[in-house]
């Protein structure tokens, strides 16, 4: 008789969610390219111009938002879009 541990059962939820999120997700965004609502962290820093660093900064700052599982870490769209709506600065006339 084999005992399951809880460590076994965290274990195995980790792994599996891992799975889902390299299948399903990939999956997802190649149906619905238009509407993807989930960018990951090498994505974003091109999208901004910036590297991972610069990026984890950010979220150690609570500047963007984002959502972590395991060691995965994606920016959600409208995260992305409020960040960008937060730090915007408004053109001004010189002279």
């Amino acid at each position: 008789m084999q005992l399951v541990t809880v460590d076994d059962l965290t274990q195995f939820q980790k792994e599996l969610i891992e799975t889902l999120m390299r299948t399903l997700v990939p999956a997802i965004q190649e149906n619905q390219s238009d509407l993807k609502p989930f960018y990951s962290t090498k994505e974003t820093a091109e999208l901004f111009g910036v590297s991972a660093r610069c990026l984890q900064n950010w979220r150690d700052e609570g500047k963007i938002g984002y959502v972590r599982q395991g060691k995965t870490i994606l920016y959600r769209k409208e995260d992305i879009v409020e960040f960008c709506r937060v730090n915007h600065q408004k053109p001004f006339k010189g002279n």
